[in-house]
């Protein structure tokens, strides 16, 4: 390809520091790809490899903002009964209102 300089971005801040050689690969499998990586790198003249945010969960927010209940029991309030009566409890009680 001809390119003599080369800059790297990766989601993972392990895997930057580990080719920068600020750490090292404790696994047998990640040990190899680094030396390939290593090895890779030295057919260029230089190379910034960073870590990038770009691939991170990104919050999902509402569109809008949300609306608070005034009411914690609104069904209750408009006649409705989305579930049904409340099963009987210990000794008969029920919670009926």
């Amino acid at each position: 390809m001809g390119a003599r300089q080369i800059q790297i971005f990766s989601d993972s801040q392990l895997v930057v520091h580990q080719v920068n050689q600020n750490f090292t690969a404790k696994d047998v499998s990640m040990t190899a790809y680094l030396q390939h990586t290593r090895h890779l790198l030295t057919t260029f003249n230089a190379y910034l490899i960073s870590r990038c945010r770009r691939f991170a969960n990104i919050p999902q927010l509402p569109t809008e903002p949300l609306t608070a209940m005034v009411s914690p029991r609104p069904f209750a309030q408009w006649g409705l009964d989305l579930i049904g009566p409340m099963p009987e409890g210990k000794g008969r009680s029920s919670m009926r209102s």
